[in-house]
Order: C-alpha cells, then sequence, then structure tokens
C-alpha cells in the first residue's frame, strides 16, 4: 500500500528547505536509511531548483510536489504547472549555487537517484520524477 504526500511550494527559494525535509522525513518514516534519505534529500532540494528557477528569468510563483511511498521506493515529482516566471530574481533572491541552466545538478541527482525523468513542455514547464528505492 502506498502512501502520498502533497505540497504546493511558493517560487521563493527559502522554501526549498521545506520541500527536502518533508520528503527526507517522509522516507525515513517509511524504513529508508540515513544515506539514502540524504541522497533523496539533496535530489529533491536540485530538482526544485531547476524547476522554478534554472533558466528563466524569474522564479516561479509556485510549483507541485508529489511523494508517493510504496514497500519498494520512494517516487518524487516536481512540477511546475503554473509555467509563470515572473516573480522577479533580484539580488535577495538569487539562487546560490545556480550554475548555468542547472547542468551541474542535473548530473548529480542522476548519480544519486535509481531512476529520473526529466520533461518540459513547449511553454517552457518543468516536471521531475526521482526514484530511490529502498534496497
Amino acid at each position: 500500500m502506498s502512501e502520498v504526500l502533497k505540497m504546493t511550494i511558493p517560487g521563493d527559494p527559502g522554501y526549498i528547505k521545506i520541500a527536502e525535509t518533508a520528503a527526507c522525513q517522509a522516507a525515513s518514516l517509511h524504513g529508508m536509511d540515513v544515506e539514502k534519505a540524504t541522497d533523496l534529500k539533496l535530489a529533491v532540494s536540485e530538482a526544485c531548483r531547476l524547476v522554478t528557477c534554472h533558466g528563466f528569468e524569474g522564479w516561479s510563483r509556485s510549483y507541485d510536489i508529489t511523494c508517493e511511498i510504496d514497500d519498494e521506493a520512494v517516487t518524487i515529482t516536481v512540477k511546475d504547472d503554473l509555467c509563470a516566471h515572473d516573480k522577479a530574481k533580484d539580488e535577495g533572491m538569487r539562487c546560490p549555487d545556480c550554475p548555468s541552466e542547472g547542468d551541474i545538478g542535473i548530473k548529480m541527482i542522476e548519480v544519486i537517484m535509481d531512476e529520473v525523468s526529466i520533461s518540459k513542455a513547449e511553454a517552457g514547464c518543468k516536471s521531475i520524477t526521482l526514484v530511490k528505492k529502498f534496497r
């Protein structure tokens, strides 16, 4: 039987910590070991940055995170449904560690996760699905 946790996160980068912590804690509650849960936390953090800011002039207004946990794995989808990136990136809102288009972040996610799927709609919306298996 699976459990699902859903959140809508404001585009402000300060909220990324909430998303990564929630995903990590949910995985830990279901018995994921500390090393894998930490990997998951890092990947969720970078996925949030990729969806909300990389390649855009502004931060997205908000984005959705779905965390589905079953006996085999944790599947997290980070999705920008609104395709609205109008919250200006001023000096106080810059993404720390923001490499060009998130290339480094994508490679990191691919290395530490068991499965990764990235899709981009015509309007520029991004969706990233991450899978981390328990075993």
